[in-house]
C-alpha cells in the first residue's frame, strides 16, 4: 500500500476516528486504526465493539492496500511532522513507513483483515 495525504488532511481523520479507540481493551487490534485504500477511496477506521467510527481521508492512492496501525503512535508521528504532504506506504513484511521532507518514521502494521475478522468475531 501507498498512498499520498496533506498532514492536515491526515490529522483531521486521525482525531475523528481516535474518539472510538478504547482506553483499556483485551483485544489489542481494537487500538489500531485500518487504513484501508483498497479501493479508490483512502479510509480510516476505529471501532471500540460499541462505537465503530469511519471517516474518508481526502489524498491520493498510488498502490491499493489495507493494513492496521496501532492508533496512538500513528497519531504521535503524524502530529509532530512538518506541515506538507505525508507518504504513507507499507512493504510485504508489513513495516510501514511514513514520510515527509526529511523525516522518515517506521511503524509495524497489521494485516488489514486480521482487523476486520476480529469485529466479526465478536459481533
Amino acid at each position: 500500500m501507498k498512498l499520498v495525504c496533506s498532514k492536515s488532511n491526515l490529522l483531521k481523520s486521525v482525531n475523528i476516528v481516535l474518539k472510538a479507540i478504547p482506553g483499556k481493551t483485551t483485544m489489542p487490534i481494537l487500538e489500531c486504526i485500518l487504513i484501508d485504500a483498497s479501493t479508490n477511496n483512502i479510509k480510516f477506521t476505529a471501532n471500540d465493539m460499541e462505537l465503530g467510527i469511519e471517516t474518508i481521508v481526502d489524498g491520493t492512492i498510488l498502490e491499493k492496500g489495507i493494513v492496521a496501525i496501532d492508533a496512538k503512535i500513528f497519531s504521535d508521528i503524524i502530529r509532530k511532522l512538518p506541515d506538507n504532504d505525508v507518504t504513507i506506504e507499507t512493504d510485504g513484511n508489513l513495516t510501514t513507513t511514513i514520510t515527509c521532507e526529511k523525516a522518515n518514521q517506521h511503524q509495524r502494521s497489521v494485516r488489514g483483515r486480521i482487523f476486520l475478522s476480529s469485529l466479526c468475531r465478536k459481533r
